[in-house]
């Protein structure tokens, strides 16, 4: 009788140097850029996955928003001042373009709620289920340096850069809906970086474990060096003999996938 085994996956035992700062901040802006993005992606983009998309996580986000202006009067205000706390509608009208603006971005979530129920059934393996929405055209057609952008620099710099000069003004001018785009921009930005950076890291080690997988044998068998192996090198004593070098090397690479049991 054959049976799978479970083999040992051979990974370079190299240990890469990471700026700790970097993956922290990145972490930690992918962590909330859900949210963040709300604000600004509802807006601009189209026909987001069912998984993606959350109208109820939308609600929240916009729910606490606009109790930040109430949050920040009442902890702005000195109770042992003579003067009193704004009032509900004193706050509502002082930031009356921020809730305008939490309007309109109902309002596209709305369209984009409709949209996902008029797309192809995720079901029929017609629509990737996290699919984070299609980019504007406005965006696509942007040329830099004699060149178009590409989706990467339009999702971690273009996108996110609009919003953050828009609201660089409107802070200027004193408006709190500067500051919330300003927020969600920086984090939005990010949050993609974030993402990118982790995809980026994805591929390189399916890379980097086709290399080990090709490699393998010449360094385990023959003794190659980095020089004859693509940079690859197993850190550790190896058996002795050649036939017994190459057994490892098999087991290493999977190449025994089946054992017999009997």
């Amino acid at each position: 009788m054959k049976t799978k085994k479970i083999n040992y996956r051979n990974r370079s035992t190299q240990i890469g140097r990471q700026n700790g700062l970097k993956l922290r901040l990145l972490g930690y802006a992918y962590a909330v850029s859900g949210f963040a993005r709300i604000p600004i992606e509802n807006i601009i983009r189209s026909k987001f996955g069912l998984r993606y998309f959350s109208f109820s996580s939308t609600i929240l986000t916009l729910l606490f928003f606009g109790m930040v202006p109430f949050m920040v009067a009442d902890f702005s205000h000195n109770p042992f001042q003579s003067y009193e706390s704004p009032s509900f509608w004193q706050v509502i009208w002082d930031n009356l373009l921020l809730y305008i603006y939490l309007g309109v971005v109902f309002y596209f979530s709305l369209k984009r709620r409709k949209e996902i129920k008029e797309l192809p059934s995720v079901y029929d393996f017609a629509m990737y289920s996290k699919c984070n929405g299609y980019i504007n055209r406005k965006f696509l057609d942007i040329k830099f340096q004699g060149r178009f952008v590409t989706i990467r620099e339009i999702e971690t710099f273009w996108e996110p850069a609009t919003f953050f000069a828009a609201g660089l003004l409107l802070a200027l001018l004193g408006q709190s809906l500067g500051y919330l785009l300003i927020f969600c921009s920086v984090v939005y930005s990010l949050g993609y970086c974030a993402a990118y950076h982790y995809g980026d890291n994805n591929m390189m080690d399916i890379i980097d474990d086709t290399i080990i997988q090709e490699e393998l044998m010449g360094v385990i068998v023959e003794g190659k060096e980095k020089e004859q192996s693509r940079g690859y090198s197993f850190m550790g004593n190896v058996p002795n003999g050649e036939d017994n070098r190459r057994r490892a090397a098999n087991k290493m690479r999977g190449d025994d996938e089946f054992e017999d049991v009997n």
